[in-house]
């Protein structure tokens, strides 16, 4: 059996509500590549994920508490700009509920997570909001590579122990 095509994200937004904040990045890793997308025209930004996604024929698509805040707030945005995600052959799957069982009290954040399997990585968050604000893009663009890498190791570990 092969293995499927693999890609990790994390939205990078405004706020948490897709109704009025908006995304202003998208950090990305597969086994091949880490990339951030990032574009001050949302309705490009969201069109240049979905070409990536196609692009590389990735299959599936995994997040952390990515069924509860990336998955949604994505396709909100996407119901604003009028973009169709129904063309992408993947399958969105999300690590935290994976893990948890989708059980609140035992959900951990990705910190957690991190500490639990020794994920070496940057612990100094910056406010990426002021980031952005402030045009200063490359600590941006770390913070959200961060957060990619350690749930890309955290899927390396999920699979290895047969979780997925």
């Amino acid at each position: 059996m092969t293995e499927k095509k693999m890609l990790v994200i994390d939205l990078c937004t405004t706020g948490l509500h897709p109704l009025k904040d908006f995304m202003t990045g998208v950090a990305c890793k597969s086994a091949d590549e880490e990339r951030v997308i990032t574009n001050e025209n949302e309705s490009e930004l969201i069109n240049e994920l979905v070409r990536y996604i196609k692009d590389n024929n990735f299959e599936e698509v995994y997040g952390f508490n990515s069924a509860k805040f990336d998955v949604p707030f994505l396709r909100i945005r996407c119901l604003k700009h009028g973009i169709s995600l129904k063309d992408l052959n993947v399958e969105f799957i999300d690590l935290r509920a994976v893990l948890s069982g989708n059980v609140d009290r035992m959900q951990g954040t990705l910190s957690d997570y991190k500490k639990l399997l020794n994920i070496a990585g940057q612990c100094n968050k910056i406010d990426i909001r002021i980031a952005w604000k402030s045009g200063n893009i490359q600590p941006y663009k770390e913070v959200i590579l961060d957060d990619v890498r350690t749930t890309w190791c955290l899927l390396e570990r999920t699979k290895e122990v047969g979780l997925l």
